[in-house]
């Protein structure tokens, strides 16, 4: 159950707050500064809170994106960095965490942790109804929601020392360029499905931890700045089992 929540909490907050990793040549304009109140300990948020939040941001983005796709009309889009028109989410793909076997749906894939098992489903009506003919097999039920790299790296620029590891560090990024990284590639495994393909983005990311000493154990879950929840879900379970932090 500790694994459930860990996941639930781990996708509403890509939904509730935006990570930012500086990298040397990007070009990206600098968000507004949120200013803490006033009366704030400033000690970090208990791990009550975060699974509350977490639960709440999924409860508050369940009942958005559902009233979103309850009809088979238009989809609501985005726009990339590259002035591209996508949509917010993969049409008629859903994302279940249930535990046991599903059925009266159509499964495209499947993964298990433990006793938790996600699953891609095709379902062609709303994530309401789709949550009414699941009934208690479902835990959690979300779109299959499509994200977004952040900046334009420009290269690396120096080579990677090949001192002793100080750990290592599960990356969750684009491809990434083996022969940069050198020794300090511990692996990588693809979750996108297609000819994998070297991106500055990953291998910038992948090239800062690796300077400061960690190595580097790549998935990729982003493909020329496109991203999508089932690959992340698949990253995160593929870290979880090789036991490297992410």
């Amino acid at each position: 159950m500790r694994s459930l929540i860990a996941f639930i909490t781990a996708f509403s907050l890509c939904f509730s707050q935006t990570v930012e990793i500086r990298i040397p040549g990007e070009r990206v304009q600098q968000p507004p500064q949120i200013q803490a109140p006033a009366n704030s300990s400033g000690g970090g948020s208990s791990g009550v809170g975060v699974v509350i939040m977490g639960i709440l941001g999924a409860v508050l983005f369940s009942a958005i994106f559902s009233g979103a796709f309850g009809s088979q009309g238009k989809v609501d889009t985005q726009r990339d960095s590259r002035g591209r028109t996508l949509p917010l989410f993969v049409p008629f793909e859903f994302i279940v965490v249930h535990v046991g076997m599903l059925e009266g749906v159509s499964v495209l894939e499947s993964m298990s942790f433990e006793d938790i098992t996600f699953s891609l489903v095709r379902w062609e009506d709303s994530q309401e109804a789709l949550e009414r003919a699941l009934g208690k097999s479902a835990v959690f039920v979300q779109p299959n929601y499509i994200y977004q790299t952040f900046g334009l790296a420009q290269g690396v620029g120096e080579s990677v020392s090949s001192s002793r590891p100080k750990g290592a560090v599960c990356l969750l990024d684009t491809g990434v360029d083996r022969a940069v990284l050198g020794d300090k590639l511990l692996g990588v495994r693809d979750h996108v499905g297609r000819e994998y393909v070297p991106e500055d983005h990953g291998t910038v990311s992948a090239f800062l931890i690796a300077r400061e000493g960690a190595s580097v154990f790549a998935h990729r879950v982003c493909s020329e700045g496109r991203c999508t929840s089932m690959a992340f879900a698949k990253g995160l379970i593929g870290c979880l089992k090789d036991n490297v932090r992410v």
